[in-house]
């Protein structure tokens, strides 16, 4: 007996000299951060133009399978062209809401109910690409993609008696069009939202009690500058979005989870935001970790913090951060870093973090772990700031 009762008191007595490490004593926060748009739009294409001009219109027998556990059904509904006008709305509201353009125009939508897309550049792509034929004009080479979807996943032709052709420099539009475009909205881009489609399962894996409801959000863009009349950016992207659970059969699964309509609906709503913050510079919540403390000094930031008074906290840690206790200046060192990102000072941020990394260095792994981690974070910033000034153009952010 007298083994097992050492083990138990040496186990108890680690646990305590865990708990005396006041390293170990973190919360986190929500803050707010502006991120950089992942392209780079020029600052002088400030006025832009938009259409909903998705020609996968109608059934789609590509689109319309979907697994049900295991089971394969289809979906007759044409529940995407719903799918498609949500997710180009919150895409309509996510630009409108960020403020970067001056000016953004919504033309009125294309409708494909009756027209059939037939792909002229595939052949025109191979032929350029033969050494033997030289083609002058490259810039069709964007719409590969788009020329692939078209050949691959036509929409079901039935009543379709109008025909437009893929255009080898403009895809969907002709010349005479992106010209009426740029003449009678006089703006800088036009957007083109050309293609929109979901795919979705429900996996379920009755030995480990797991299901997940997955959806496929894919969407094109064209995006055309009026000055030059030709394409500037192409984007055709897929965005994943699930939900899991833990059910004994499927159709628990199933009430556990949304219904399947408000998955794609949903999803489409997500990745139409998603692609807005792809664009252009957006806010958004982030969380941040700080080191909270039961010292008789310090545990008046505890409440500070709590109630969002940064700078009152701020004054109590920087009249720590000499204490000859390393652990309390090491946290009070970490949590002005903090406190300078919520400011703006990310220069002044990192040299904080750092002075607090080298304050203890690898003596604790937890805090040098969390230095060497926010260190990271902090210096993305840096660059994303030095970005989104790039992008905004000397404008106020």
């Amino acid at each position: 007996m007298k083994p097992s009762i050492n083990l138990t008191i040496l186990f108890v007595l680690f646990i305590l000299l865990q708990g005396c490490n006041t390293l170990y004593y973190t919360k986190t926060v929500n803050i707010e951060i502006l991120e950089p748009g992942s392209i780079y739009l020029s600052p002088e294409h400030k006025k832009i133009s938009v259409r909903y001009n998705n020609f996968n219109i109608g059934f789609n027998p590509a689109f319309a399978d979907y697994y049900d556990g295991k089971n394969l059904a289809t979906d007759s509904s044409e529940l995407d062209n719903e799918a498609s006008k949500i997710y180009f709305d919150l895409f309509m509201e996510s630009i409108q809401k960020h403020q970067f353009f001056d000016e953004i125009i919504e033309l009125e939508p294309n409708d494909y109910w009756n027209t059939v897309v037939v792909d002229t550049v595939s052949n025109y792509i191979k032929l350029k690409q033969d050494s033997t034929f030289k083609v002058k004009d490259s810039s069709n080479t964007n719409l590969e993609r788009l020329a692939e979807i078209i050949d691959k996943f036509p929409p079901e032709a039935k009543s379709k008696n109008k025909t437009r052709f893929l255009h080898p420099k403009l895809g969907l539009y002709s010349e005479r069009e992106i010209k009426t475009i740029a003449d009678t909205t006089d703006t800088d881009l036009f957007f083109s939202f050309d293609f929109f489609a979901t795919t979705d399962m429900m996996p379920y894996v009755q030995e480990t009690t797991l299901g997940t409801e997955l959806v496929r959000v894919m969407s094109y863009w064209n995006v055309y500058d009026l000055k030059t009349k030709l394409i500037l950016y192409s984007r055709f992207k897929i965005d994943t979005v699930r939900w899991s659970a833990e059910a004994y059969n499927l159709k628990s699964l199933k009430q556990q989870l949304p219904p399947r309509r408000d998955a794609i609906l949903n999803a489409a709503d997500i990745a139409g935001s998603k692609f807005a913050d792809f664009l252009v510079p957006h806010w958004t919540e982030v969380q941040r970790m700080y080191y909270t403390s039961r010292h008789t000094e310090l545990i008046k930031t505890n409440n500070l913090v709590e109630e969002n008074r940064w700078l009152e906290a701020a004054k109590i840690w920087k009249a720590n951060v000499d204490n000859r206790n390393k652990n309390i200046a090491a946290k009070c060192k970490f949590n002005m870093a903090l406190v300078c990102e919520i400011e703006g000072d990310f220069e002044a941020a990192l040299d904080w973090v750092v002075q607090s990394f080298h304050t203890l260095g690898q003596k604790n792994m937890v805090h040098f772990a969390n230095c060497q981690q926010y260190i990271k974070i902090i210096s993305q910033r840096i660059l994303d700031v030095k970005k989104i000034e790039v992008q905004f153009h000397d404008n106020k952010i």
